[in-house]
């Protein structure tokens, strides 16, 4: 039995995310290495034949709760920072998340390996080097981390030495993810960040420059990125300014669209091209009593703004920062 363990986390319901996968499982297999796939989605046969161990975890429980979701930004006006909760898509992913990262390391623990190597399904090895260069480290550390200029860890590989994690470190505890999200929010949020306050700096970590990972010989995120066909770049929120009710528009998915609203009894359609940006006011705010925003036909927001609280909740997720 080896020392080590590649743990591939996978979330994969399209054929898309699914070749990823297979194609880094193969990468693994033909190295000979040792694979644990633990995954949401349903996986087919061939990929599970790969592995040594296969894990499927039907639950994945997404947060759509405000209190939870992601705060995004976008910084395409100039001087200007946009916040937005209620950006196209956004959510928090944080439970499902650590229910691979701990089931996996958990289980690796108890199968008895000393190094778990932690890789996300979209990850492709140039040269598996990478991997050996981070098992020396960790002969010496507790795990192995890339931290971006942040230091927020980085999502698709860390490493653990599992001598080094008691089974109580790698229990997981719903109810204290959620309590640290609220408690230190906004400025801490991320999956990552949790991460790093729970697993590796009460540890003794290794923390390295994320510019190494590719020169070290790892490609990960390749479906996260712009180049994914299906990922959703398009922002149409609302935003409170100066006692105005403004419209941020921003497109970068490639395509031109088409953004439609409905502010009181005025509609207007919008065409918003690639790459492009607008934020323009729509009425008085304290006037604003309906608002409901369309992207390509389908229905993006909507707000009763003759509620106290939904006007409270719009302009906390969505606002402003000036430079």
């Amino acid at each position: 039995m080896s020392d080590e363990v590649y743990i591939v986390s996978a979330y994969t319901p399209d054929v898309e995310r699914e070749e990823l996968l297979r194609k880094l499982v193969s990468q693994l297999h033909s190295a000979k290495k040792d694979i644990l796939l633990i995954t949401h989605s349903v996986t087919p046969n061939d990929i599970v034949k790969k592995c040594n161990y296969y894990i499927y975890d039907e639950e994945n429980k997404i947060l759509y709760d405000d209190r939870y979701k992601h705060l995004a930004w976008n910084t395409c006006l100039p001087g200007a920072i946009i916040h937005s909760k209620d950006v196209r898509r956004t959510y928090t992913t944080l439970l499902p998340v650590y229910k691979l990262v701990l089931f996996g390391f958990g289980f690796a623990k108890m199968a008895g390996y000393k190094y778990a190597h932690y890789l996300e399904y979209d990850s492709e090895v140039e040269n598996f080097k990478f991997f050996e260069n981070n098992v020396n480290i960790l002969k010496n550390h507790s795990c192995v981390s890339y931290t971006n200029i942040h230091g927020h860890p980085i999502g698709f590989y860390f490493a653990f030495n599992l001598n080094e994690y008691s089974y109580e470190d790698l229990k997981y505890d719903e109810n204290k993810f959620l309590d640290k999200l609220t408690e230190y929010y906004p400025n801490l949020y991320l999956v990552e960040e949790l991460t790093r306050l729970f697993f590796m700096d009460t540890k003794n970590a290794y923390y390295k420059n994320p510019d190494e990972i590719k020169k070290e010989g790892l490609i990960g995120a390749k479906y996260c990125s712009r180049n994914s066909k299906n990922s959703v770049l398009s922002w149409a929120i609302p935003i409170v300014e100066n006692d105005l009710l403004f419209l941020f528009l921003n497109d970068q998915d490639r395509k031109d669209s088409i953004i439609e609203y409905i502010i009181n009894d005025s509609y207007k359609r919008v065409t918003l091209h690639i790459n492009e940006w607008h934020y323009f006011p729509l009425c008085i705010w304290k006037d604003a009593k309906f608002l409901k925003i369309f992207i390509d036909g389908e229905s993006h927001l909507e707000y009763d703004l003759t509620k106290p609280e939904v006007r409270t909740r719009l302009m906390q997720n969505n606002f402003i920062e000036r430079n």
